[in-house]
């Protein structure tokens, strides 16, 4: 009498060359082949995020913001949500859902040079289909400014800097802005006022860590988080909520 208990069964065998795929890898090939169908262009969500990348980031402050990305990433999902990330001194990744090709690219960012945050986001707003932008920086544009006095401004007029408010008003597209620093440093007053007249949300965090812990709550999910001002002003501290 042959026995065809579970015990004495012969387990099945894979098929040569294909194996069994289990876990962290059947995951990734079934959302590879939902990544494949999804336009990042048509996704309800489209965020282009602005990477602070200038010389005052050097060190572990941009480690933070690189760690801060892979959070973002992480609380997003890649079904109903693509991000382009546009560094400020550095060649821009246009819209994906792939966060694993969109976090290498982050990784291999350097700090260096300048504070051109206008000219990005003019960038941005004209190259990519972007429903809303969200800026992190440490210190004040370097390209034109919305506020302070004349000799203050350096290379483009203040009328650079309201051109491209303009663009994101008349496709009101809102710029949720994040200053990270003090409230007396200077660039404080300047995110304040692009996330004010473009209906943003406007984050402060006193140093990187904070911005790490939390820039997700700038994520679809979370942010209505941030409509609520205890929620906020926890958020702000770095504490998670």
């Amino acid at each position: 009498m042959t026995d065809n208990t579970s015990l004495t069964q012969k387990p099945k065998m894979p098929i040569p060359g294909q194996g069994f795929k289990k876990g962290i890898a059947a995951n990734r090939e079934q959302a590879n082949s939902v990544i494949e169908k999804l336009d990042p262009n048509t996704v309800p969500n489209r965020i282009g995020l602005v990477f602070d990348d200038s010389g005052s980031m050097a060190g572990q402050q941009i480690e933070d913001a690189k760690i801060g990305v892979k959070n973002f990433t992480q609380a997003s999902n890649y079904q109903d949500t693509s991000i382009a990330l546009y560094p400020l001194n550095k060649d821009e990744k246009p819209l994906t859902v792939d966060y694993d090709i969109l976090n290498l690219f982050v990784l291999g960012l350097t700090a260096g040079n300048g504070t051109p945050l206008y000219t990005k986001l003019v960038d941005m707003i004209d190259n990519e289909k972007i429903t809303r932008a969200v800026v992190f920086s440490d210190g004040s544009p370097t390209d034109s400014k919305l506020l302070g006095s004349a000799e203050s401004w350096d290379s483009k007029p203040k009328d650079f800097a309201v051109s491209c408010i303009t663009k994101y008003t008349d496709k009101e597209v809102p710029i949720d802005t994040i200053f990270i620093g003090q409230e007396h440093d200077s660039g404080y007053k300047e995110m304040q006022e692009i996330a004010r007249l473009t209906n943003g949300v406007f984050v402060h965090f006193t140093d990187t860590n904070k911005l790490a812990q939390n820039l997700k709550y700038l994520a679809p999910r979370y942010r209505a988080l941030l409509t609520s001002a205890d929620l906020k002003e926890k958020i702000q501290k770095g504490e998670t909520v």
